[in-house]
């Protein structure tokens, strides 16, 4: 079983974190087990770990990837 790492700049409702188990079973395709863990460094969003794979949804990546793409 997996086991998905969750960060975030402040506690998760539970709420929300049904939604995040929903999708990211759906995307690794079977059981995993979630850790959430406080990151205040973080301004706003997720970011979810799933060993060396990063899915990074955070205000600070999308940023990133805007201006990566106005290169």
């Amino acid at each position: 079983m997996k086991t998905l790492r969750v960060l975030s700049s402040k506690p998760l409702s539970q709420e929300s974190k049904e939604k995040i188990e929903i999708l990211f079973r759906k995307k690794v395709e079977g059981q995993a087990d979630f850790v959430y863990e406080i990151d205040e460094s973080l301004i706003g969003g997720i970011k979810v770990f799933d060993g060396s794979i990063v899915y990074d949804g955070t205000i600070s990546g999308k940023l990133e990837q805007i201006k990566q793409s106005l290169r």
